[in-house]
């Protein structure tokens, strides 16, 4: 309740007190008249009873003007004292009223009103004086002095009491207005705590919730870098056997070497044969038949390099498709560490490196391809050499009397032979470094994405740890959620 509204509170109770007591003055005069059994005196009374109530209906419950009541009210007890004595003529009976018209003023405590009672009823007072009945003039005249004297007393000691008491009041109202004060500013302050608490908790909910989304991301990172580090561990083994199939064509590639080795001594000598003359003719008839045997073979093992020319492009491919899936394995390695942020930085790194290792192994590849295309021109160029050389072979053994000519012409073909297996020596070696390089790039290859698979694990496990933590800030963020909706619902 605010002070405005306690005042009204007493001022209401003070006008139904003036009610209360006017009322009752008006009925025990009433029955007193009653008693008496002066007529004019009872009609006095009940018009002023009716007034008095009226007044009390139309000020309070109609004007609402409850300050007016008490200026109304003491304006009605002098007024109907003036018109008794200007009707009737003065007596006792009218001091008194004045006397009581003076206390009647004081029951509201006001000194307006007090004032304003107090000067109608010394009015009255000397107005009864002056205005007495003929068998009152007498002691109206002897007590005037005494009655003057006595009611300005009363006015002096009724005035101090309503100086002390509205200094109390203002007191009471100043304690009253400091306590609402006080309240009000408690009020505000338990609004802005409360404001602040619901603030508080907004914010660790919305901490919270950001928690557990980080604790759900970190959950889904696991299982994409475990997965990752699936298909690192399937690479491994494609990696390892890449290289073992490198190994076995550098194997190949070396043998093929040897081959071509023994096919250039053998040309060398077949040359010296040729300068041997005519009286090993025979023996080069024989020595032809071995050469065609031998050529034969010779386009055995050319069959068998131009099918391991093909093995080794198929190789080829499948190191540029491996060289493209690790390309791809990078590109996706780096999404997952942009996804991961900070903790993704040295994936980020790896895969880096993978992507630099991918796009050397392809233009390894391309050079083996590109050196394989030659070899494999060379070769037909070689078989087809060959096929001429036992063409003439064949016909040399058919046709003993030409032995001349096919001697020289086989001589050139030999001559031949032998640049071209220069070349296809050259070539093999070519190659044979080529593997060495393929066999290194494939360990180094294997070993680039051992690490990387090291870091996942390494990786995952950083994870793990920081999931574990996330989980016990979320834990510790719901009790912390729970204890500030507890002091919110104190606090309301």
């Amino acid at each position: 309740m605010s002070i405005q509204e306690m005042m009204n509170k007493d001022l209401n109770t003070k006008n139904k007190f003036l009610f209360g007591v006017y009322l009752l003055t008006m009925l025990l005069g009433l029955l007193n008249a009653i008693g008496s059994g002066d007529q004019a005196t009872i009609i006095l009374f009940g018009i002023e009873l009716f007034i008095v109530v009226l007044l009390y209906v139309v000020v309070i419950h109609f004007l609402k003007k409850s300050y007016v009541y008490p200026y109304a009210s003491v304006f009605i007890v002098a007024a109907f004292s003036v018109y008794s004595i200007a009707t009737a003529g003065g007596n006792m009976n009218i001091t008194l009223i004045a006397f009581f018209t003076l206390v009647f003023s004081v029951v509201p405590l006001n000194r307006k009103v007090f004032g304003f009672g107090a000067s109608l009823g010394l009015f009255v007072l000397i107005f009864n004086k002056f205005n007495a009945q003929a068998d009152s003039l007498e002691i109206l005249t002897s007590t005037f002095q005494y009655a003057i004297l006595v009611y300005l007393l009363m006015c002096v000691l009724l005035s101090v009491v309503i100086i002390l008491n509205t200094k109390n009041t203002k007191i009471v109202y100043e304690l009253l207005t400091q306590a609402e004060n006080q309240a009000n500013e408690k009020e505000a302050e338990k609004n802005l705590l409360k404001n602040n608490i619901d603030a508080i908790i907004n914010h660790l909910v919305n901490s919270n919730d950001l928690i557990q989304s980080n604790l759900q991301s970190q959950s889904e990172m696991v299982n994409a870098i475990q997965e990752v580090a699936s298909g690192t561990e399937v690479q491994i083994k494609e990696v390892n056997e890449i290289k073992s199939q490198s190994t076995k064509t550098l194997e190949k590639m070396i043998e093929l070497g040897s081959l071509s080795s023994v096919l250039l001594e053998k040309s060398n000598e077949s040359t010296s044969l040729l300068n041997s003359g005519e009286e090993k003719m025979n023996f080069l008839v024989d020595n032809t038949q071995g050469l065609q045997a031998v050529i034969h073979g010779l386009q055995k093992n050319f069959d068998v390099l131009s099918h391991k020319i093909e093995e080794t492009n198929s190789f080829a491919n499948d190191i540029r498709q491996i060289t493209e899936q690790t390309n791809l394995l990078a590109l996706n390695a780096s999404i997952e560490a942009a996804r991961a942020g900070e903790a993704g930085k040295g994936f980020s790194v790896v895969a880096g490196e993978i992507r630099k290792l991918a796009e050397h192994t392809n233009t390894i590849t391309e050079k083996i391809s590109s050196n394989l295309l030659e070899v494999n021109q060379s070769n037909k160029l070689a078989l087809q050499s060959m096929n001429e050389s036992g063409e003439k072979i064949n016909h040399n053994l058919q046709s003993t009397d030409s032995v001349s000519k096919v001697f020289f012409s086989l001589a050139t073909n030999i001559k031949q032979l032998a640049n071209e297996l220069s070349k296809l020596d050259k070539l093999s070696n070519v190659v044979t470094d080529g593997s060495h390089s393929v066999d290194r790039a494939t360990n180094e290859l294997a070993s680039v994405i051992d690490e990387a698979s090291a870091s996942l694990e390494e990786l995952s496990a950083t994870v793990e740890t920081l999931n574990l933590d996330n989980e016990k800030i979320a834990k510790n963020m719901a009790s912390t959620v729970e204890k500030a909706e507890l002091l919110q619902s104190k606090q309301d």
